[in-house]
Formats: C-alpha cells, structure tokens, sequence
C-alpha cells in the first residue's frame, strides 16, 4: 500500500492539498496536523488526521492505526518536543508498539530507521524550514518499507536531504556571490 503523508499545510487552501493529494495514486492519507483551519476532506477515503499546535477545532491530538498489518502513531509532534529531541517520540511510539511513526511541527523532512521504527516527518506542505525550502509530501510505500519525498509545488520527486542543492535564500546568495 501507498499512503500520503503531509504536514503543516496552514493557510494553505483547501483546494490546493486537495491538488496535492491527487498528484499521486495511493491508498490513504495521513496529514500530521497544522492543516487549514476549515479543511474538510471531500471524497477522501481513509483520511486520519491529528490536531496540530496551530488547530483550534475538534480533534485528535496523536491516533493510533493499523494499516497494512504496520502500526502507525501519528502525532504533530509538538507534545513530543519534536524541536529538540526525538527521545521522547521515540520512546511514547515504542510503549505503543508503533512500527512506524509519522509527525510534523518542525517544518522539515526526515526520515530514519531506529531500531524496528521508521520515522517519517513530510516536512511542510506550505511553510517549509531548514535547507530545503520548497514544500514537500511524502508517500510511504508498505511493501517496501521505503519513502519517497515529494514538492509539493510541481509534485516531481525530491531530495530534501540533499544538502547541496541550491533552493532557498541561501542558494540564492551563493548564486550571486559566486
């Protein structure tokens, strides 16, 4: 199975993470919070999303889910102090023997392997952060256990952890101080 994963999407209109989520084929979508404040999925199926530090509606703050025999904890990540550390993240998916774990809050993708536990942060669909300044998605392959990033601009697959690569205000000053 192929899930979506996106965070951080904020002001971002609804039509436009609608756009996203049909750039690509997948089974389900998972949005790690901090989502448009009135968003409502249309035609969506197999949609979970949790409330993120910027949601101020009815909500989930972290689900727990099965899909494709893999658990999956889904949090913002801002209860978990995502922005310092990820012990605890790791240690709260762990007690809830969670096999993968997805979350945003910190604007930048990631993707690791600790142990049994992949953890997968989308990075930002509109507020990007970090070296990579472009907006990105994921899509989590099951089968695999692999991940693939995304922008979320053109929907083209990216390297957010590419570190040489010349997006942002500091490529731009690189390119003109050359």
């Amino acid at each position: 199975m192929k899930i979506m994963i996106m965070s951080d999407s904020h002001f971002m209109e609804q039509s436009k993470i609608e756009k996203i989520m049909k750039s690509h084929s997948v089974d389900c979508y998972i949005h790690c919070g901090d989502i448009h404040y009135n968003f409502q999925p249309s035609n969506a199926r197999n949609f979970y999303i949790v409330l993120g530090n910027n949601d101020y509606y009815p909500g989930h703050q972290e689900l727990l889910v099965t899909i494709d025999n893999l658990v999956f904890f889904i949090v913002h990540g801002n209860r978990h102090d995502v922005n310092y550390t990820l012990d605890y993240l790791i240690e709260t998916a762990r007690n809830k023997h969670a096999d993968v774990v997805c979350f945003g809050h910190t604007h930048i993708a990631y993707f690791d392997e600790v142990d049994d536990l992949t953890l997968i942060n989308p990075g930002s669909l509109a507020l990007p952060r970090g070296h990579y300044r472009k907006g990105t998605f994921a899509i989590f392959d099951t089968t695999e256990r692999s991940c693939r990033y995304y922008n979320a601009d053109d929907f083209q697959e990216c390297n957010p952890f590419d570190h040489t690569n010349k997006s942002g205000f500091m490529g731009y000053l690189k390119s003109v101080f050359k």
